[in-house]
């Protein structure tokens, strides 16, 4: 009990004064030098010899004092040992708000990501090229968007920006994931676009590359139905960088395990096009657009087909004309007239409308018109929809109560006589530069066409 009750020294007496009282603050006095300290004869440290046997037995310490060349460090081993110590079993306050920031960045692009993904399968492709766009200035090497904002641009026929995002998601793929099984499709992408872009020496060693990747007898069937299309996309590039032999050799190698592969199918077609094959380019062609109708590839390769020098005779050759081939007739006439070769669909267009039955000439007498109507032969296009009109029963007419097929062949031949001034046919001025007289007045319409709507206007009892 005394030792506890003693009263305190002078110095706590005092120290306590001080901290209840604080003086106010004053220069300090310069600190004193100190003499230089002698080295001892070791070069690793000033310390005794058996601090630094214990320092070296730690494994922490060895671990922290051992640089990466193998060399140690100049401080002391059991200083080091003692930073390590800390370093190991307090983690800093920085360390703990990086990983906090990571986390939020990590949310935050999971969360642009599933937007992106949402505005692109609903088509909306401004959005989702924001919101990948936000997804790589957080995280630069993000392989997802970079294929999505490429394949975006693909979309555009964009093909440089296309071939710009392919390769720095390619360079990522190379960098941290060379093993996963997207790597070989993002390399044989940006190959197809360095083909488009007329790069082929550069797209060889892109996809030889992706075969290094997929060994052959490696994956299964996937894996081979891999190793074909690059394959396929190898002899694509080597036949445009003027190795045609080995292109084709190649082609010919994937349609010898696999007769229907649509790929070296495209490639065999556009080879046997070029060469003046065609009979084989045809044949080939209409075999892949009944298999893969909405491929555009096939159909541009089908219409360079037809659209070619006696392609026409050779596709009535191979698909006579007739009732059953009408529908055949207008499809392939569709598809070419999408690619702007009008003379082949008006001729396709002309066979499908002669053997075609009364349900479903009309369509093809409207599009016919319409293919008179892009070539500026507004004439012929008008003499079209006269001679389907003549061929239908004159009591015909459109819903109940509507127009019959007489009354309105009765208003297109008057304004035929007219000069067609409806149909693109200007009057002309006379010689002395005065304007030309008016129009002599139209015949009373009928009163089912007056108000003009989609189910009693004029192009509707075409359709």
């Amino acid at each position: 009990r005394r030792r506890w009750t003693r009263p305190r020294s002078r110095a706590c007496s005092r120290r306590a004064a001080q901290m209840a009282y604080p003086r106010p603050n004053r220069p300090s006095a310069p600190p004193r030098a100190r003499p230089p300290r002698a080295r001892a004869s070791s070069a690793s440290s000033w310390c005794s010899r058996s601090r630094r046997r214990r320092a070296a037995a730690s494994p922490r310490v060895a671990t922290a004092t051992a640089r990466p060349s193998g060399a140690r460090w100049g401080m002391a081993p059991a200083r080091v040992a003692r930073v390590a110590m800390i370093v190991i079993s307090t983690p800093p306050v920085a360390a703990a708000a990086a990983t906090t920031a990571a986390a939020a960045a990590a949310a935050a692009t999971k969360a642009l990501v599933a937007q992106g993904e949402a505005a692109f399968k609903a088509k909306r492709l401004r959005a989702a090229s924001a919101a990948y766009e936000a997804v790589i200035a957080l995280n630069p090497h993000h392989r997802a968007s970079l294929s999505r904002l490429a394949e975006i641009e693909v979309g555009c026929e964009r093909f440089e920006a296309a071939a710009a995002f392919l390769k720095r998601a390619c360079d990522a793929a190379r960098a941290t994931a060379l093993s996963a099984p997207t790597t070989p499709l993002l390399l044989a992408r940006l190959a197809d676009a360095y083909i488009v872009l007329r790069r082929p020496r550069d797209a060889v060693l892109l996809v030889r590359e992706a075969l290094d990747l997929c060994p052959e007898g490696e994956g299964g069937e996937q894996g081979a139905a891999r190793r074909a299309r690059l394959l396929v996309k190898l002899g694509r590039a080597l036949y445009d960088a003027g190795d045609r032999k080995t292109g084709s050799d190649l082609f010919m190698a994937v349609l010898d395990k696999d007769q229907e592969h649509p790929e070296a199918l495209v490639e065999y077609a556009a080879v046997a096009l070029e060469c003046g094959q065609l009979e084989d380019a045809l044949k080939v062609n209409l075999r892949l657009v009944v298999k893969r109708p909405d491929d555009k590839k096939v159909r541009r390769a089908l219409c360079d087909t037809i659209a070619a020098d006696d392609g026409c005779a050779h596709l009535f050759e191979q698909l006579a004309p007739s009732a059953s081939a009408a529908p055949a007739h207008a499809f392939l006439a569709t598809v070419v007239k999408d690619h702007s070769h009008l003379e082949a669909s008006e001729r396709l267009y002309g066979a499908a409308i002669a053997h075609a039955p009364a349900a479903t000439a009309a369509s093809y007498a409207l599009n016919l018109a319409h293919v008179f109507e892009l070539s500026l032969r507004y004439e012929e296009a008008l003499s079209t929809v006269v001679g389907f009109l003549r061929q239908q029963g004159r009591e015909r007419s459109v819903g109940a109560g509507g127009p019959s097929s007489e009354h309105v062949l009765q208003l297109l031949q008057d304004s035929t006589a007219l000069a067609l001034p409806a149909f693109g046919t200007l009057a002309k001025p006379q010689a002395d530069g005065t304007p030309p007289p008016p129009p002599p007045p139209h015949p009373p319409p009928h009163p089912h066409l007056l108000p003009c709507n989609f189910s009693k206007c004029i192009p509707c009892l075409l359709c």
